[in-house]
């Protein structure tokens, strides 16, 4: 499956935002990205990345991983 997104000449260059529901009484929504496994070799591969600048003025994209906050007990965890 691919999810792409369009190119743009004089801006932004297509945008793709997923984002999971809101609960008022339990856990939000979560999204999942998994990596196939490998039956007999590798395992898939999980790439992000972001484009390269043009130019000399150009500033390449921003990859940012953030946890939300918590009023009450701890917030989100990254693992790497």
């Amino acid at each position: 499956m691919y999810i792409t997104s369009g190119t743009g000449s004089a801006g932004l260059g297509g945008e793709i935002f997923i984002r999971s529901g809101t609960s008022s009484a339990a856990t939000g929504g979560r999204i999942s990205i998994l990596t196939g496994d490998g039956t007999s070799s590798s395992s898939g591969s999980l790439v992000m990345s972001t484009g390269n600048a043009a130019g000399t003025d150009g500033i390449s994209g921003l990859l940012v991983l953030s946890t939300g906050d918590s009023t009450a007990g701890n917030s989100g965890a990254i693992y790497m």
